[in-house]
This record gives C-alpha cells, sequence and structure tokens, in this order.
C-alpha cells in the first residue's frame, strides 16, 4: 500500500511538475537529460555508493528527458499511441530478461542499475519504496502531450497515477510482483482518451 502511494505521488509530481518546466527551452531540457544521464551511467558502471543524492539525478533525467519527449511528439492522439504501444511491448520483454540477484535487506548490497535507474526511498526496517525512471520520464511526457492538445489539466495528469492503481490492482490479484508499469500508463491514458471523447459526446436533450 505504501509503494502504491509513492508511485502515485511521484507520478503526479512528474506531470505536474513537467507543466512547470514550459518557460525552460526544448534545447536546455535535452542537453540537461543528455548530461544526467551520462552521470547516471557513470555511477552505475563505477558502482560507488551516492544514496541518496543519486535521485537528484534521477528526476533531473526523467523530468527533463520526458518534458522534452512531450514537446517533440506531434500534438495528435496517433503518435504517441504508436509511441506507448511500442514502450509498452518493449517494457514488457525487458522484464522477462534474468533479473539481477535479490539484494538482502542491507541497503548497500542495492544492485548499481536499481539505485542508478530509479528514485529509491530505503525504509529503516530495510524495505524499498521505488519508481523507475523512464516511468516518471513518460508521467512527464504525458502531462506536456496533453497540454499540447489544449486538453485539461487532469487529462495529462491523472494517465500515470490511474496506470499505477492498475498495476497493483492486477499485482494484488495475481499475487505477482515486479510487473512492468508502461502497458499500465497506456491503459490509464486509454481511459482518460475514452473519458475526453465521452465528454465531447452532444448530449441528448431531455
Amino acid at each position: 500500500m505504501l509503494e502504491a502511494v509513492f508511485d502515485i505521488a511521484l507520478a503526479v509530481a512528474a506531470a505536474l511538475g513537467a507543466l512547470l518546466a514550459k518557460p525552460l527551452p526544448t534545447r536546455l531540457l535535452v542537453v540537461l537529460a543528455s548530461a544526467s544521464s551520462l552521470l547516471l551511467a557513470m555511477g552505475a558502471f563505477s558502482s560507488r555508493w551516492l544514496y541518496p543524492w543519486t535521485n537528484l539525478a534521477v528526476l533531473a533525467f526523467a523530468l527533463a528527458a520526458g518534458t522534452a519527449l512531450g514537446r517533440l511528439i506531434p500534438p495528435r492522439a496517433l503518435p504517441l499511441v504508436a509511441l506507448l504501444l511500442a514502450l509498452a511491448v518493449a517494457d514488457l520483454w525487458l522484464n522477462h530478461l534474468p533479473a539481477p540477484a535479490s539484494p538482502s535487506t542491507a541497503p548497500r548490497t542495492l544492485p548499481s542499475a536499481l539505485l542508478y535507474g530509479n528514485v529509491v526511498v530505503i525504509l529503516p526496517n530495510g524495505g524499498r519504496l521505488l519508481l523507475g525512471a523512464l516511468d516518471i520520464a513518460l508521467c512527464a511526457a504525458l502531462a506536456v502531450h496533453a497540454h499540447r492538445r489544449a486538453l485539461p489539466r487532469w487529462a495529462g495528469i491523472l494517465p500515470g497515477p490511474i496506470g499505477v492503481g492498475l498495476g497493483f490492482l492486477w499485482m494484488f490479484l495475481r499475487s505477482v510482483r515486479g510487473l512492468p508499469l508502461i502497458p499500465f500508463f497506456f491503459a490509464g491514458w486509454l481511459l482518460v482518451e475514452g473519458a475526453q471523447y465521452l465528454a465531447r459526446l452532444p448530449r441528448a436533450r431531455p
């Protein structure tokens, strides 16, 4: 339950942060995303323990990359459908690759890929809360893209939280862990698009 609340809060914060980044030029965002991704890659390969400062680099990359991506996608539904479908398939494929050995409860045994590819909060009991950088970036991109399509603000913010909720519901019903979230973000986006379509339908007069 705590992990779901954490992920939903991050998804909403990413969407709002991307909308607040409107004054920043896209070129600057691309430079920031490139620089932060390079720092993350160097940190992952060096296996240096820089938690919790790694979260700042992960957030910088995710927000900059997601905001830039939302600006670069044509402001129409079809290009975004193609992107979401491709990302969902890739996420499902990656989820079936062999995962790193499950770390113990000792924080410093966390794999570098986990630490440098996610926003991570280590709990006092040794547990952890996390959300992937690409998941955060996608929440940011969806918010920016909806804004460029002149949709209501909630239409850009809700797909991420809805997707997280659907993912955790699926994990609860199927008793599994570690599901890829992007397919559920896609489902959340489709639900929001459906709500938008229904809201635009002419209402019959009584």
